[in-house]
């Protein structure tokens, strides 16, 4: 498939304009089931340094591009000036998508990565480090009976048609040797991530180049985009909420991710995280703005991280649970269907604390935990940042759960297991 089609349907696009985006005029090739329309992504850009991956441009981009491409023409810019601006403007473009998109480069301090001040410049005075594109770079579409449909299928589909197949061979893999051959690639979901994992098998891509995937940032997503960053975790969700059902796939991605960019940083984990959504019920209503107390707060003690933790959490790891954050006093974990901490202050030998959700309903995990103790009443600790605030003792509210104690290092892991079959009570 010719890589550069501009001077064939540029004709078109600068006639049609948007109205061009559903045209049987730029239509590549149509098989019946597979459809390829034609969308002016040719540039390439060879000095980028960051390269994110998308499935394959949408009809929010065709406009955007063939509408761009008109306004150009009209104006007589030439050809490579031309394509390089509808790229910029076209490459995941619009209020759809780079709004996530940019949540996600903020939370990941990809301006630190890159540095730069802000990573809304890539698409601006710092497009030069950028580059955007989809596994298949033109737009694909398949046939329903409901008429044509965005391609949004597997990787495996894609291999298994000709017509896909020959267009990222011929249009994607076949611009990787022109890219600074350090950039790093992101994908954009499942497909461009495994798409990214065959370039590496296949030596188009390093090991160390591709650095993971992405949630997909479209607004149509619903809660996926704040739930991969940690916005949300499962107990935030509603039960008729779709995304539950993937928020293990999402924490899978995000700890590649996060533990991809910690590197890149200098071993320091994200620090940007967003605050968490609060719902109604936990609301303090009326709050007035608090004082700091008169007299200055009560020092705690430092907490090593001896043998005896260190082991806790790397059991509590291999239980299928990410390690998302770690201080002195507290390591929380996200999985599934659960964010769990573990009080480092209050571990020994024969104490294991960890601190569930206080949604959780107690008889449910007295039940389940057999030996382990569950406290009697809500225990409070001001620093875990997932779960809800209430009134405690003190003027301000704090953060609270269920006080677990585990008698050893040996029944941490199966315990970790069965709180993930606990659903949280209904709001």
């Amino acid at each position: 498939m010719d890589r550069t089609l501009f001077e064939r349907y540029s004709p078109v696009i600068c006639r049609l304009g948007t109205a061009g985006a559903y045209s049987p005029e730029l239509v590549i090739e149509n098989t019946d089931r597979d459809i390829l329309r034609y969308i002016p992504f040719e540039h390439v850009n060879t000095d980028a340094k960051l390269v994110i991956v998308g499935i394959t441009p949408g009809p929010n981009q065709l406009r955007l591009a063939y509408g761009e491409v008109q306004r150009l023409m009209t104006a007589g810019i030439p050809t490579t000036t031309l394509l390089h601006e509808v790229k910029k403007l076209g490459a995941f473009g619009g209020s759809a998508m780079r709004p996530n998109l940019l949540r996600y480069l903020r939370h990941f301090q990809f301006d630190k990565i890159l540095r730069i001040t802000d990573v809304e410049s890539l698409w601006d005075e710092n497009a030069g480090l950028f580059h955007g594109t989809s596994v298949i770079p033109h737009a694909a579409f398949t046939t329903t009976p409901k008429g044509e449909s965005m391609f949004a299928g597997s990787f495996g589909y894609l291999m298994a048609s000709p017509l896909f197949r020959e267009c990222f061979m011929d249009c994607f893999v076949s611009t990787l040797r022109e890219i600074n051959p350090d950039a790093l690639y992101i994908g954009l979901g499942d497909c461009p991530e495994d798409a990214l994992q065959w370039c590496v098998d296949n030596g188009y891509l390093q090991p160390r180049q591709v650095l993971g995937s992405f949630c997909h940032p479209s607004t149509s997503g619903g809660s996926a985009p704040s739930v991969y960053i940690r916005d949300k975790v499962l107990c935030d969700l509603k039960p008729t909420d779709p995304v539950r059902r993937r928020v293990a796939n999402l924490d899978r991605a995000y700890a590649r991710m996060a533990g991809a960019t910690a590197l890149l940083l200098g071993g320091v984990t994200p620090t940007s995280e967003p605050p968490r959504a609060v719902t109604q019920q936990e609301s303090i209503k009326a709050t007035p703005a608090l004082q700091p107390p008169v007299k200055p707060a009560r020092k705690t003690r430092d907490v090593p991280c001896d043998e005896l933790t260190e082991k806790v959490i790397k059991r509590i790891a291999q239980s299928g649970y990410v390690l998302v954050r770690e201080s002195k006093y507290l390591a929380e974990f996200c999985a599934a269907c659960q964010t769990v901490y573990l009080l480092k202050a209050k571990t020994s030998k024969n104490n294991i604390s960890l601190m569930v959700h206080p949604k959780l309903l107690r008889d449910d995990l007295v039940n389940l935990l057999a030996d382990s103790t569950v406290s009697t009443d809500h225990r409070h600790h001001s620093s875990m940042s997932k779960f809800p605030s209430k009134l405690h003792t003190g003027k301000q509210p704090i953060t609270y759960g269920w006080l677990l104690s585990v008698p050893g290092h040996a029944e941490v892991g199966a315990l970790m297991n069965r709180l993930l079959e606990l659903e949280p009570a209904a709001d």
